[in-house]
């Protein structure tokens, strides 16, 4: 192993095993929810690895719920922040009111697909009855 590339990311084993014992999980189970194998989960904590695949980078994400991984290999908090007000803010009324103004127009859909399944409902039925007969 290189000298550069064991030095490419330095702490980043400590702070993914930090982060995996925080939440509870064996080696295994954090290359499970990763997506990746343990072998790797194993390497990235002893540091004999480089800077991991983006793919790895991904499922280390998303196994921990950060929201990038540049936050997550860099902050010094075990828990991903938590998410913006507004991804969490109730939908706006004037949202709902334009929705409850097209029922009309979604019930017009169910009706016409209503009509359209029974017609092919006899048809497939018609086709039955002429075939067995």
């Amino acid at each position: 192993m290189s000298e550069e590339k064991a030095s490419a990311a330095p702490g980043l084993g400590p702070r993914i095993g930090a982060l995996r014992v925080h939440a509870g999980w064996s080696q295994p189970e954090l290359a499970t929810r990763a997506g990746v194998s343990k072998a790797t989960i194993s390497k990235l904590e002893a540091g004999k690895t480089g800077e991991p695949e983006p793919r790895t980078k991904r499922g280390l994400v998303r196994a921990f719920g950060w929201p990038d991984y540049g936050t997550m290999v860099t902050s010094t908090e075990l828990d991903p922040p938590a998410p913006p007000a507004a991804a969490l803010a109730p939908v706006p009324p004037q949202t709902l009111e334009s929705l409850l103004a097209r029922q009309a127009e979604v019930f017009d859909v169910l009706l016409g697909l209503r009509r359209d399944v029974r017609l092919l409902l006899e048809r497939w039925n018609n086709g039955r009855a002429g075939a067995s007969g």
